[in-house]
């Protein structure tokens, strides 16, 4: 996780945590798999990824000498399955082919809807996942690839972003 300066785009902190869904599945397919033993409990690995977040968020808070409600936005990516996690989407259609994503557009929602304890007017930003399983971290990266040839900030126009 990066606690960027809206104003100056610096990051001023980054922190990191083990992955607390470990304990459903040692990857993203051991947890499609418990899901599919266990589908009533998805929604305790949308809490744990939740909660992991919010500490992360007071970590950072706390290093950088400010409030969770200084923080007024959070973008997410991930793979498709932490995706539908953290949007409380049940992820198991995943495991099946033909594989639906359920948002293949950006999501914005507010931040206290995710349960995160940041400013209450704060928002939610979740990159659009590509398909499969290759999710908005490697869209939120393209930007910013040498590979384009020149390093453009995202952002209208950017084909990522609508």
């Amino acid at each position: 996780a990066h606690l960027c300066d809206l104003a100056t785009g610096e990051v001023v902190g980054s922190a990191g945590t083990m992955d607390p869904q470990i304990r459903f599945g040692e990857d993203v397919t051991g947890r499609l798999s418990y899901l599919r033993q266990n589908p009533d409990q998805a929604a305790q690995l949308t809490i744990a990824a939740r909660e992991a977040v919010a500490k992360l968020a007071a970590e950072l808070a706390g290093k950088a000498g400010i409030d969770l409600g200084d923080i007024i936005e959070a973008t997410f990516v991930g793979n498709p399955v932490m995706h539908r996690l953290m949007l409380g989407i049940d992820p198991r259609q995943l495991g099946q082919a033909p594989l639906a994503m359920a948002a293949d557009e950006s999501v914005t929602l507010m931040a206290r809807d995710l349960q995160l304890n940041l400013n209450p007017g704060a928002h939610a930003y979740f990159l659009p996942c590509i398909g499969g399983f290759l999710g908005a971290g490697t869209g939120a990266a393209v930007p910013f690839s040498p590979l384009r040839g020149h390093r453009a900030a995202p952002g209208p126009g950017c084909p990522l972003f609508p």
